[in-house]
């Protein structure tokens, strides 16, 4: 899972005329892969990388995955720790809420919190297969 846009919209591929936002941008509410510029570059070059290994690469929104896995907001940071830390540890994995210390902590756990979603058939996904999927 990664924290970036993996793809462009479809009109820079001649299908659509929407050269701002995916499908699933507009769905989630999330930034233009465009105004993201170089993240998105990087992360795109990054999984092409990563894809010619055979490693499986997909793109997810950690603030949907804390709304859409356990209904909270990012922006409650404190519940949001406790809700991941008492997840994971019925998962077997201790964790402490003094161990997000910054926000992008708190994303890589969401994002792995998304993978393991998709291994458990419960992740869902946004957008178009054509364009690019968000998995939350």
């Amino acid at each position: 899972m990664i924290d970036a846009p993996l793809s462009l919209p479809l009109a820079y591929f001649g299908k659509g005329d929407d050269y701002f936002y995916r499908e699933a941008d507009r769905e989630l509410k999330a930034m233009s892969p465009l105004f993201l510029g170089g993240l998105t570059a990087r992360a795109m070059q990054l999984a092409a990388a990563w894809r010619k290994q055979n490693i499986l690469v997909y793109e997810c929104y950690p603030r949907m995955i804390a709304m859409r896995a356990f209904g909270l907001s990012s922006k409650n940071k404190i519940a949001l720790e406790q809700t991941i830390c008492t997840f994971l540890a019925q998962k077997g994995i201790g964790i402490a809420a003094q161990s997000f210390l910054t926000a992008h902590a708190l994303d890589s756990v969401l994002a792995w919190i998304s993978g393991y979603r998709l291994a458990q058939e419960a992740v869902i996904k946004t957008g178009n297969p054509f364009e690019g999927e968000i998995y939350t």
